[in-house]
């Protein structure tokens, strides 16, 4: 067998879940530094070995540049008008969000998207953003199930995690969630950022995560996992309490028919008085909890598996470096 070279990548920090499991492809990450983000957020993932942040860079020192958004396309664009960028380098553009529904938008990325391979989080996602780019493709999330805890339960209440839920209503649901807990007579719990646009009663309920332990366990502890995402492609959070084994009910955006079946290993409505119904029936019965943890565990490891993940990553990298 011939061995892989193993490639010097030019990255930006930005979400250090998904980067955590891209560094398990074992090539070299060069994070550089920009305005917001200088540093691995160790409250989310252990920064792997094989990850390091720079200050500088001159973009012919790699094999490959991938990029997350704008501000990055236009750093890149400078590098090739200023001449800094020589090399005939690959370029991947990875879509964390959606398009806001304006066709110019959707125009402008395109046109400076050209010449860029392009990964998407669901295929609901590519099918909104109808690139025209001949290479592009959906990667779902992928996950070491032995990574994380399994679901036990024992607190009775609801968690959701959400980063910034109140600054992104329109992706993260954040009416849809005050209409479906409002009224439920259990513990609630959103863990999500320091920072949260929220009503004063809803901000003590918001908890960060001290570490990706923490995470976990409170993962595995809440009896109940409640999803109200709506445009966010393929949701982590809700991947991770899926593979954690969480009983869970869930909008039904982003594919994620792909792992959750109704009635099966969870449940699936827009409805929000279905929803808190749903949450209560979960609540109130163990046996219940029991079955959907035990399904969606198995189904999580066939659908979320991080073999698969990594295999489609690395035919994308066989693909673009040729």
């Amino acid at each position: 067998m011939i061995k892989k070279k193993s490639l010097r990548i030019c990255d930006y920090m930005v979400q250090p879940p998904h980067q955590f499991e891209l560094a398990k492809l074992g090539h070299s990450f060069f994070f550089l530094r920009e305005n917001l983000i200088y540093d691995w957020r160790v409250n989310t993932r252990p920064q792997p070995y094989n990850c390091y942040f720079i200050s500088t860079a001159n973009p012919n020192d790699f094999d490959l540049i991938i990029a997350h958004n704008g501000r990055q396309i236009r750093q890149i664009e400078e590098w090739k008008v200023s001449g800094a960028l020589t090399k005939d380098i690959p370029l991947i553009y990875i879509f964390h969000f959606q398009p806001s529904g304006d066709s110019v938008e959707i125009e402008d990325m395109a046109k400076k998207l050209g010449g860029y391979h392009l990964v998407f989080n669901s295929y609901d996602s590519q099918k909104s953003w109808n690139m025209p780019n001949p290479s592009q493709r959906t990667i779902i999330h992928g996950f070491n199930q032995d990574e994380w805890h399994e679901w036990h339960g024992g607190i009775n209440g609801v968690l959701t995690v959400a980063g910034r839920m109140g600054d992104r209503p329109h992706v993260t649901g954040y009416q849809f969630w005050k209409d479906v807990v409002t009224g439920l007579d259990c513990e609630k719990l959103v863990m999500g950022s320091k920072w949260e646009k929220m009503r004063r009663w809803e901000k003590e309920i918001v908890r960060h995560s001290r570490d990706w332990s923490d995470l976990k366990e409170t993962l595995a502890s809440y009896d109940v996992y409640f999803s109200p995402t709506h445009e966010s492609p393929f949701p982590r959070a809700r991947s991770e309490a899926f593979v954690t084994g969480m009983p869970m009910v869930t909008t039904p955006d982003h594919n994620v028919n792909l792992y959750v079946e109704h009635g099966i290993n969870g449940y699936v409505t827009n409805d929000a008085d279905e929803a808190a119904d749903y949450i209560n029936m979960l609540l109130g019965n163990k046996k219940l909890r029991t079955k959907f943890s035990k399904n969606a565990r198995e189904k999580a490891r066939e659908v979320l598996n991080i073999d698969r993940f990594l295999k489609e990553w690395n035919d994308l990298l066989d693909f673009v470096m040729g």
